[in-house]
């Protein structure tokens, strides 16, 4: 192998050694058994140079020493002692940089050599000491300096490079493994606080869905409640006014008795006053007593009668009176009931605030734990994204690594293909033949391309004929010029290329000349269908228009007659004894009114299944409303219409009415009524 790839150098002496080993940076090392020869005889062929260093023929110069007085602070050591390599390669190490001190700067190389010269040191040893700097520049012990910058420190960086990046790639590898252990126990765990996520979702909807039918029940219990407490009111306002009406009826029945006793005292006094008269009577004339006796009868009659009218009433108000008694009873057993069904629902309702605070403090608990759960979901997705991040970029460093290696293969790939490529062309131009060279001539020999090349017989002078013929092809060529051996191969490409997209654009053209009489047909069509619409709208309107507003004109005028397609539409409008103006001058219920007409025109030229009107109506006095409505009952044979008005002249005009309200429980309620079954309903 190389010897670049053999030697372990620290990174801050990479630049010092490669400058110092130079061109045997990358020379190849030779086994022991090795023989040099196969190897400078193949350099030779090849015509390339090359360093080989055969490590059974080298002699290594003794080490250099460092005295005391010699070394410095600023002296780092001898270069084959700072250099890490096998056994093996200690004599190419002691050969190569055995006599190489390795120093900090320029003025310390300086120093050490003159330093060398100064104690003593032969001059043939001192010539072959060398001072190399960290930056890479070499001085020789006879003078020389060698510097500059140069690359090949990137070669000699490439084998710590290649185990840096293994030992990368290892630690990246076992990275990757801890993390997708990582990433699966992440993921179990990521899974088992979802299932229980799930299952504390779960729970709290049972939880929500308990509680809120206790809260429905406990509503229905209040609303229950306050229809008892409202309907144990009505019922104490009415036993009030029974037991009003029982006291008023108690001293009514009280006069009527005393009425009564008095009419009895009276009736006893008139019969005592009857016997009297009766025995009168008989000492005075019969006409006389006989008008005086009618007298009393009728009055006793009338007194009966009124006795049997108030014994009545007293009878009747006896039974009101225990009518009533029945039903103050019945209305204390109902409030009695209402009490104790008020006192359950305050138990229930003390119940139901008790388990809805046991809900509450469940849905805590639950929330806290979902709160836990979070958390650690979160922190697990958090430390997830921090392993995909370093997954991420130990594959990253995977593939780049993959990418340079790829690439190289790729170049060596290109490069041998280029080598083909070139055998191919110098086959093809020129032949391989064999030429003899005269010992002075240098240069590059030919290519070692065995059992290809071809031996001409040599000759030493040419015909008159071959060089009449060779001077004619020669003016030929010159005649001709360059040619081009791939131009029948262009041409008839580019000559089907042409005819292919000659054909296109052919077709293109053909296509373009169909769309636009397509485009003429159609623009004539809905001009002609736009103006019959046009003028079957505009008679239409002038109709309805002289309905709705019992007289006057209307008329629908088009901005652009000359371009119908792009044309507008103006309404122009002579309401009775006004007039003519435009739609903009017109009231708010003139102009609701005109829009009515044209949406009732455009629905008699072109019914539609129905028709949806948002309060049209609100700008219009009773009789527009009234003319309005005759209009819809017309068009509702062919068109459904849905209105939504607050005028009760055009509810009269439908068959069935909704009305939106909201119920006690702040919820929307829709109320209908068909009215062609309110007969029936009132009936």
């Amino acid at each position: 192998g190389a010897l670049s790839s053999n030697l372990d150098v620290p990174p801050d002496l990479e630049t010092a050694i490669a400058a110092v080993l130079g061109d045997f940076l990358d020379a190849i090392l030779l086994n022991r058994e090795a023989n040099p020869e196969a190897a400078l005889e193949l350099l030779e062929r090849r015509s390339t140079r090359g360093a080989l260093l055969p490590l059974g023929s080298i002699m290594p110069l003794p080490a250099l020493t460092l005295n005391g007085d010699i070394e410095s602070g600023k002296i780092l050591g001898v270069a084959a002692d700072l250099v890490r390599a096998s056994s093996d390669l200690r004599p190419v190490l002691d050969a190569l940089l055995g006599q190489v001190l390795v120093v900090k700067d320029r003025q310390a190389a300086r120093q050490v050599l003159n330093d060398l010269n100064s104690k003593g040191v032969p001059a043939n040893d001192v010539q072959t000491v060398k001072a190399v700097t960290l930056r890479g520049e070499v001085f020789h012990g006879s003078g020389l300096i060698l510097a500059g910058s140069e690359s090949k420190s990137t070669t000699l960086s490439r084998p710590r490079q290649r185990r840096e990046l293994e030992q990368q790639i290892s630690l990246s590898s076992q990275r990757l493994d801890q993390l997708k252990i990582g990433q699966d126990a992440l993921d179990r765990q990521l899974s088992d606080l979802a299932s229980e996520h799930d299952d504390l979702s779960k729970s709290l909807q049972a939880k929500n869905l308990e509680l809120e039918e206790a809260r429905k029940a406990y509503g229905q219990e209040s609303v229950g409640l306050e229809q008892a407490q409202r309907e144990a009111g009505w019922q104490e306002e009415k036993c009030a006014n029974l037991e009003a009406e029982i006291d008023s009826a108690k001293k009514e029945v009280t006069q009527m008795e005393e009425q009564a006793g008095r009419l009895r005292n009276k009736l006893a006094e008139g019969d005592e006053n009857l016997k009297a008269k009766a025995a009168q009577l008989a000492a005075l004339s019969i006409d006389e007593y006989q008008s005086r006796a009618s007298h009393w009868n009728t009055r006793c009659a009338v007194i009966e009668r009124a006795l049997a009218d108030a014994r009545a009433r007293h009878t009747e108000r006896k039974t009101g009176l225990e009518d009533a008694r029945s039903a103050q009873a019945l209305f204390r057993n109902r409030l009695e009931e209402t009490g104790l069904n008020e006192q359950s629902d305050k138990a229930e309702k003390i119940e139901l605030r008790r388990s809805e605070l046991e809900v509450s403090k469940q849905i805590e608990e639950i929330a806290g734990l979902t709160d836990l759960t979070e958390n650690a979901l979160a922190a697990a997705e958090s430390e997830q994204e921090k392993l995909l991040t370093s997954e991420g970029d130990s594959q990253q460093e995977s593939n780049a690594i993959e990418h340079q290696y790829a690439q190289s293969r790729i170049a060596l790939a290109r490069r041998q293909e280029a080598l083909e490529s070139l055998k191919r062309r110098i086959e093809d131009d020129f032949g391989l033949v064999a030429f003899e060279y005269a010992e002075d001539v240098s240069g590059p020999t030919p290519l070692p391309i065995q059992g290809m090349v071809e031996r001409l017989p040599l000759v030493t002078q040419l015909s008159a004929e071959t060089e009449e013929s060779l001077k004619r092809q020669r003016a030929q060529l010159r005649r001709m010029g360059p040619i081009n051996p791939e131009a029948r191969e262009e041409y008839k490409e580019v000559k089907e290329r042409y005819q292919f997209l000659s054909n296109q654009v052919n077709d293109l053209i053909r296509a373009e000349a169909d769309i636009h009489k397509v485009i003429i047909e159609l623009d004539r069509l809905m001009e002609r269908e736009f103006h019959s619409t046009f003028q079957a709208v505009e008679g239409e309107f002038r109709q309805i228009f002289h309905r709705l507003f019992g007289g006057g004109s209307a008329r629908l005028v088009l901005t652009d007659p000359d371009d119908l397609t792009n044309t507008g539409i103006d309404i122009e409008a002579r309401l009775p004894g006004r007039r003519e103006q435009g739609l903009s001058l017109l009231s708010g219920g003139e102009r609701s009114l005109t829009a009515a007409a044209l949406v009732f025109a455009l629905l008699r030229v072109s019914p539609t299944p129905f028709c949806v009107l948002d309060e049209v109506d609100a700008m219009l006095d009773e009789a527009n409303v009234g003319r309005f409505r005759e209009l819809l009952r017309e068009l509702s044979q062919s068109t459904q219409f849905i209105i939504i008005t607050h005028n009760r002249n055009t509810v009269q005009v439908a068959d069935i009415i909704y009305g939106i309200t909201m119920g006690r429980d702040t919820t929307s309620q829709v109320i209908s009524l068909k009215l062609d079954e309110v007969s029936k309903v009132i009936a």
